[in-house]
C-alpha cells in the first residue's frame, strides 16, 4: 500500500489570500513560489487566480507554504488560525471521485 498524500482545499488558499489583499499584502507573494514544490507552477498561468478557485485541490505541503511565505511578509505569526478548522485537510482516497 502506497504513501497517502495529505491534500488541502483550496477554500483555504483562497481565505489566506483573500485575507493578504484585504490588509495589502497579497502582491508582496511570490504565487509560484508557493506552488513550487508541485512542478506545475509552469503549466498554471496564474497561481494566485489557482489558489482562490475553491474548486482545486494542492498537496498539503502547498498551503504549508503559503502560511510561512504570509507570515514572512505580514510579520504575523497568527495567519493560520483565521482558517475554519475542519474544512482544509484531506487524503486522496477520501475524495469523491
Amino acid at each position: 500500500m502506497g504513501h497517502e498524500i495529505p491534500w488541502a482545499s483550496c477554500f483555504a488558499t483562497k481565505t489566506l489570500v483573500l485575507y493578504l489583499e484585504r490588509i495589502g499584502k497579497d502582491t508582496a507573494v511570490d504565487y509560484h513560489e508557493v506552488l513550487s514544490d508541485i512542478g506545475s507552477q509552469d503549466r498554471i498561468e496564474d497561481p494566485k487566480a489557482f489558489l482562490k478557485d475553491y474548486n482545486n485541490w494542492v498537496p498539503l505541503h502547498v498551503l504549508r507554504n503559503l502560511i510561512r511565505i504570509s507570515e514572512k511578509v505580514t510579520g504575523n505569526k497568527e495567519v493560520a488560525p483565521i482558517l475554519p478548522p475542519g474544512i482544509i485537510f484531506n487524503r486522496v482516497t477520501d475524495l469523491p471521485f
